[in-house]
């Protein structure tokens, strides 16, 4: 069966039958190793085979204005490659990775996987929403608005009592999460009135 995404940064195409990803970027920090890849002028073919023996690609995300990519199997594991300056891999490393790592404690359960400029969040099956990378601004949804990086995949604070997250989506320094009842929930940088809440801060 194949299926085709694009998304933001990178155009991806994904073929699951043959677990192979198509890769249109200019970007060096996204390059892979020349002996697992096959160029043209304008794209880079890699083979998920090499990586993902057990189970093909069921959902993938690159960020508009990022230079990382995460993407998700089929058995609910997380797996990243791209820039990590601010621990946005989730792989308790600031070290960029030119092929896919495993993210840090997520290797099931994952429904969802989401991108922004500095920072990751993951939606897991049972609702919870687990976010990773820079974190000023709040954009991780921890409750800590301090500048500084969180390496691996943290928990956010509690939608509300019984609440619990259906669909989430990430911006360049802020999240929102659909919840169980239809409302949406937002946190990170405001400006621009981004998260909704009636303020421009």
């Amino acid at each position: 069966m194949s299926r085709t995404a694009v998304v933001g940064f990178l155009c991806v195409l994904l073929l699951f039958s043959s677990q192979s990803l198509l890769v249109t970027s200019n970007d060096a920090n996204l390059a892979l190793q020349e002996e697992q890849a096959v160029h043209t002028s304008s794209s880079t073919a890699m083979d998920l085979g090499i990586y993902l023996a057990r189970s093909p690609v069921a959902q993938i995300e690159t960020p508009v204005e990022g230079r990382h990519t995460c993407f998700v199997d089929d058995l609910g594991a997380a797996f990243c490659f791209g820039q990590n300056a601010n621990g946005q891999l989730g792989d308790n490393s600031r070290t960029d990775r030119r092929t896919p790592v495993p993210v840090f404690g997520l290797s099931s359960n994952v429904s969802k996987i989401t991108t922004g400029r500095f920072h990751t969040c993951a939606l897991l099956d049972n609702g919870t929403v687990n976010c990773w990378g820079l974190q000023n601004n709040g954009r991780l949804g921890t409750g800590s608005v301090d500048t500084g990086e969180i390496l691996t995949p943290t928990q956010t604070s509690s939608f509300g009592s019984g609440r619990y997250a259906v669909d989430i989506s990430v911006g360049h320094s802020h999240t929102c999460v659909i919840l169980d009842d239809g409302t949406v929930s937002c946190w990170g940088e405001g400006g621009s009135g981004r998260l909704g809440a009636g303020s421009f801060i």
